[in-house]
């Protein structure tokens, strides 16, 4: 079949070309139309390793990553587009941890890791929020279309519970006593748990969300602020310039009392100097421009691609 196929130096090189670049054996048959295992026995023949391990290669870290946070295999494949089979090829040529491919319980009984929390502890201080149905809990969260790649995200990390994400029209819907215009939104929800339900009553009193120091004093890191921002931050630009001239948090749903102690918070932890100040009577953070540097240095190993431009000034002409 080799000698049928490939058999003068242009195709050699097509089909080296291809598999130089990753393509796997299949897409080099489907792309110049040779029969299943064409390219297989050509790559015995010659000596060549299968591109499925060079994806499993390139993404090491990420899979690493992955199985350190408990994800099963068929989950990592869905994160990572490369088959569970090659995936624990992978693992067993790496002497990496067996992940075995079992169906995890839902509803009332999965667990939330410590950094599942503290994503919790920002998105709950940003635009998630908690609903009780049927005496256990919901957190939902909805972003807009340009923040589409960050619901995604947001999904992916708690890939191991019993989360959805759908895309929703909202048409002049309030939550979190914003008033949300009519647009396509992406939303992701995690259905009942227990620890929803023991975090309304952390996050709520009398139904009105509060900011809980002292769940922060354990959950708020780094991450967290980082997610906090993501969710629901944004920067001041110097028009003149287009420097940063600090970032800004909406925290709306709380008292202006609650965001000043806030404020003092972020000092103690992270040495952040902030001010806080009224805009239509509601409490607005801004993270001053004497921290603008300390920030950006704390928050941006964790801001994902589509959201940098959050922290970056604005090019001037």
């Amino acid at each position: 079949m080799t000698a049928k196929y490939i058999n003068t130096e242009a195709i050699k090189q097509k089909v080296l070309t291809m598999y130089n670049t990753g393509k796997l054996d299949v897409e080099i048959e489907k792309k110049l139309k040779f029969p299943p295992g064409t390219i297989y026995n050509y790559r015995k023949k010659h000596n060549l390793p299968s591109n499925r391990g060079k994806q499993a290669e390139k993404n090491s870290k990420l899979i690493a990553n992955l199985i350190r946070k408990g994800y099963t295999a068929k989950e990592i494949s869905k994160i990572t587009k490369i088959n569970t089979y090659t995936l624990r090829e992978y693992f067993r040529r790496n002497n990496m941890l067996e992940l075995r491919n079992v169906k995890r319980k839902i509803g009332t009984h999965y667990v939330f890791s410590k950094r599942q929390l503290t994503i919790l502890c920002g998105i709950l201080l940003g635009d998630g929020t908690l609903y009780c149905q049927n005496k256990t809990c919901r957190f939902i969260v909805r972003h807009g279309p340009k923040q589409k790649r960050y619901s995604e995200y947001i999904y992916y990390c708690f890939l191991h519970t019993n989360c959805s994400i759908k895309c929703i029209s909202i048409k002049n819907n309030i939550l979190n006593n914003k008033l949300i215009k009519e647009q396509q939104q992406s939303e992701v929800r995690i259905n009942s748990s227990k620890k929803l339900t023991e975090l309304k009553a952390i996050f709520y009193k009398n139904n009105k969300k509060i900011i809980p120091f002292d769940f922060l004093n354990k959950y708020y890191t780094k991450e967290a602020l980082a997610f906090h921002f993501m969710d629901d931050g944004s920067k001041t630009i110097n028009q003149n310039t287009g420097e940063i001239n600090g970032f800004i948090f909406s925290m709306q749903s709380f008292t202006i009392k609650e965001v000043e102690n806030f404020s003092y918070f972020l000092l103690g932890r992270f040495n952040l100097i902030s001010n806080v100040y009224l805009q239509n009577n509601m409490p607005i953070l801004k993270i001053k421009k004497c921290s603008v540097n300390t920030f950006i240095n704390i928050v941006k190993p964790y801001i994902i691609d589509s959201l940098k431009y959050k922290i970056c000034p604005n090019k001037t002409s």
